[in-house]
């Protein structure tokens, strides 16, 4: 299937079993999701999710989960599920929401500084901090 072929939306409770196999299947701490999250789904695959943490402090995106072996670009299909949780945050009424990334992946980091102009803003237990401001897509038909 190619990128054109990758649907990107909110989980539904099956999505979210999915999101757990992909967890474990990359190696990763099976952790608990809530919602939002979303998916990249090629078919019925999920190929990709964007989480959010529980916590009662604060709206924590994660984990961020991506399968290496299904898409090519990595990057474009978190960027693309970043930007519909941006969305639904937005709509909800949040006015920030924080992310992290492992202190020794400058990779990730780099891609966040370019992509979305972000610096951490703290660094506790290996982590790197981020604060997002959730903004809407611009509607190519409103900015005419």
């Amino acid at each position: 299937m190619t990128p054109g072929n990758t649907e990107y939306k909110l989980a539904t409770t099956a999505d979210y079993v999915k999101c757990h196999t992909l967890m474990r299947d990359l190696g990763e701490i099976d952790a608990p999701i809530r919602w939002p999250t979303l998916v990249a789904k090629r078919g019925k695959k999920v190929v990709g999710f964007l989480g959010t943490i529980p916590s009662k402090e604060a709206v924590i995106a994660g984990p961020l989960a991506v399968d290496l072996e299904e898409i090519e670009n990595p990057a474009f299909v978190a960027l693309r599920l970043f930007d519909l949780y941006d969305q639904i945050l937005y709509t909800a009424g949040i006015e920030v929401y924080l992310f992290t990334v492992e202190v020794g992946n400058k990779k990730q980091i780099s891609l966040i500084e370019r992509a979305f102009g972000l610096e951490p803003y703290a660094e506790q237990d290996g982590m790197a901090w981020f604060r997002r401001t959730p903004c809407r897509s611009v509607d190519k038909n409103q900015s005419k």
